[in-house]
């Protein structure tokens, strides 16, 4: 697919030539955000569970650099937060490894910049 153009006009008459634009994707936004895989759902107590969040802005668009900083922890009744590991695989794609202690329905709590994702937080048995 060709990249799109602009061009001026005046008085209905095209002015010079249309020049090419690239229209990139705003930072990753909270309500854009996907979350993938198993992890995000399910985990066995004592064995590492993973997921993926794919970042997206708030129109869905795909962010494809790096550096955003997602928080993620696990909250069970009874028991101190679980904090997950998120590895930046530089190119808009963040895994996400967590391992938990003991059996129960957990919370998966997903935020970028104070906001929690959309459908966070999640519910893990």
């Amino acid at each position: 697919m060709p990249p799109p153009q602009v061009a001026a006009t005046l008085d209905g008459v095209q002015i010079g030539d249309p020049i090419e634009c690239h229209v990139a994707p705003d930072t990753a936004h909270a309500a854009g955000c996907v979350v993938r895989g198993a992890g995000a759902r399910s985990a066995v107590a004592g064995q590492p569970a993973a997921f993926r969040i794919l970042a997206r802005d708030r129109f869905g668009n795909s962010v494809r650099q790096s550096g955003e900083k997602f928080q993620v922890e696990l909250h069970v009744a009874g028991s101190t937060p679980v904090a997950a590991d998120v590895y930046d695989e530089g190119d808009g794609v963040y895994a996400v490894s967590y391992t938990v202690q003991r059996g129960g329905r957990y919370g998966l709590h997903i935020s970028i910049r104070g906001l929690p994702l959309a459908g966070s937080p999640f519910e893990v048995l």
